[in-house]
């Protein structure tokens, strides 16, 4: 798996988990939040057959909740249990937070009470955090990151052959190229092969390209291929299945925009030598290998006129007003004007 080992990572969960003491704070952020989900889980039901679950199982949005409310559940005692379960979503403690409430949680996880159970689920975090360093000082801190391309097909093939079904090799990367790299999306895909398989225990290329539909972020790199490419009948050709399958136009300038920008990214960490573009960036491994393809057919310049031109539809649609679909065909004009450059 690509989740970060600091403190053991997910073997230590593993330990902690099968053992009698799970007690301690965690700290679990990264992109990947199936897998982060899955483990908060297993946490929860170490609580949920209890029959006092509800006095010691507590689960709470930070971004709405009272620190006091927080606070009360983390100081008062278990009921009828030696173990408690408080689960923060989303605190934003380990982003940004004011000193008086510092303070509070730098004592706590200094001496966080033998009871209790706190894990933190973080969509975003600051490494700088002096709050991020502490946990990773005395608690457990693991981030789920997407996994690479290679580790997304073994987990495919030991899911399936759990369930007694065998998947060929092309099978597995026609699935991973349609679903993308989300955890949650190809395990809502595979459901649906096993379903469509029934008691035919072998998944084929043909199963996955019949039953799994493209993403459409895997449509938006088709698109920017042909703009690159200079194949303005094949970009047409993309813009109008999209138009077909009533994807939402602003939605479609964002992932262009979103996947120009990481090209561009890719172009720049590139220049300076690096070797790690997925961890640079923060995405999926074969995402990371599209976008250094990408960038090595285009140049600098065109990609900077290419942003500006998302930048402007968007802006047309969501300030101005303007037909969605005419902003759109108009900006897949303007992005399929030039032929790629020669890379520089």
């Amino acid at each position: 798996m690509a989740e970060k080992k600091e403190n053991g990572g997910p073997t230590l969960l593993k330990e902690k988990l099968k053992s009698d003491n799970i007690c301690g704070i965690y700290l679990f952020t990264g992109e990947e939040t199936f897998n982060k989900d899955f483990y908060i889980d297993k946490f929860r039901n170490r609580f949920a057959d209890n029959p006092m679950a509800e006095f010691n199982l507590f689960s709470f949005d930070g971004r709405d909740t009272p620190l006091n409310t927080i606070l009360t559940a983390i100081e008062s005692y278990p009921v009828m249990s030696d173990y408690k379960l408080i689960i923060i979503k989303d605190s934003g403690i380990f982003k940004s937070v004011p000193d008086n409430e510092k303070a509070i949680w730098m004592e706590i996880f200094k001496n966080p009470p033998d009871y209790a159970v706190i894990i933190f689920d973080e969509s975003e975090t600051d490494g700088r955090s002096g709050l991020l360093k502490k946990i990773k000082e005395n608690g457990i801190y693991v981030e789920f990151n997407y996994l690479s391309r290679h580790e997304m097909a073994s987990w495919i093939e030991l899911f399936l052959k759990k369930r007694d079904y065998y998947i060929s090799k092309e099978a597995i990367n026609e699935l991973i190229n349609r679903a993308g790299e989300s955890m949650g999306a190809v395990f809502n895909e595979m459901n649906k092969l096993v379903d469509y398989c029934g008691e035919n225990r072998h998944i084929t290329e043909d199963n996955v390209r019949l039953i799994v539909a493209r993403s459409l972020q895997d449509k938006i790199f088709d698109m920017l291929d042909n703009v690159i490419l200079g194949n303005r009948d094949a970009v047409f050709s993309c813009l109008y299945d999209l138009k077909l399958l009533r994807e939402e136009p602003v939605k479609i300038i964002s992932l262009l925009g979103n996947s120009i920008t990481g090209i561009t990214k890719t172009k720049l960490f590139l220049s300076t030598g690096s070797s790690n573009i997925a961890g640079d960036l923060g995405i999926a491994p074969f995402i990371a290998k599209k976008y250094i393809i990408q960038s090595k057919l285009i140049s600098m310049p065109r990609l900077k006129e290419m942003l500006a031109c998302c930048t402007r539809a968007d802006r047309e649609i969501k300030i101005y007003g303007y037909d969605k679909w005419v902003v759109l065909e108009t900006l897949i004009i303007e992005l399929s004007s030039k032929q790629a450059a020669d890379g520089t």
